[in-house]
């Protein structure tokens, strides 16, 4: 019988939050708790804390910083006010796969909807178009919010973002940069509007 995985950090929530991510569930190291063991010493037991994810590379690059350790990646998020939940509560894996489509008997978060009342948030920002499809099935984002799809920030989605012609347009113009690159720039746009980009 599958293992019913429970979310480890629910919800992470600064005073006055402004910028809420949305994503979807950890990899199954981070929620099987016979699995526990399998946590390197260069990830982080944290949200996106994979070593395979790019998250925290991708937005510490935003800021110019180094977020290696939970310590400052909270410090980042307090002092940004940028919160950090997931659509899954609990859920099980078809054959202990990674991707979202393998996640069945799905419990929601229930803490989402006090969060994307809160008066002082601004932007939502998904890490995958199938995060945004799951909360739009289960949440009303207030009218006022304004919504983003980031590109994947894990690597699995990799290929796939190379694949998409929105990448393929930006590397015409930019022929000697990568992936990681188009995606910082993405990520640029919406956590800090002072940042310049590569278009």
């Amino acid at each position: 019988m599958s293992t019913r995985e429970y979310h480890p950090y629910l919800k992470f929530i600064p005073d006055n939050v402004q910028i809420l991510v949305v994503g979807s569930f950890p990899i199954g190291k981070f929620t099987h708790p016979q699995r526990r063991s399998e946590i390197t010493v260069n990830e982080i037991d944290f949200f996106y804390g994979g070593s395979r994810n790019n998250f925290w590379s991708l937005v510490g690059d935003c800021y110019s910083v180094q977020l290696n350790s939970q310590e400052k990646i909270k410090s980042l998020l307090n002092m940004k006010k940028i919160g950090i939940i997931d659509v899954i509560y609990s859920c099980i894996r078809i054959e202990g796969r990674a991707d979202d489509k393998s996640l069945t008997s799905i419990e929601f978060n229930p803490e989402i909807e006090s969060v994307i009342q809160a008066e002082s948030l601004e932007k939502i920002l998904f890490t995958s178009q199938q995060a945004r499809l799951w909360f739009h099935q289960n949440w009303h984002k207030p009218e006022d919010l304004t919504e983003v799809v980031l590109p994947s920030p894990s690597g699995q989605a990799t290929r796939g973002i190379g694949k998409t012609q929105k990448y393929k347009d930006w590397k015409i113009k930019n022929p000697t940069l990568k992936v990681y690159d188009f995606c910082l720039t993405e990520y640029k746009k919406v956590f800090d509007d002072n940042v310049s980009v590569v278009t």
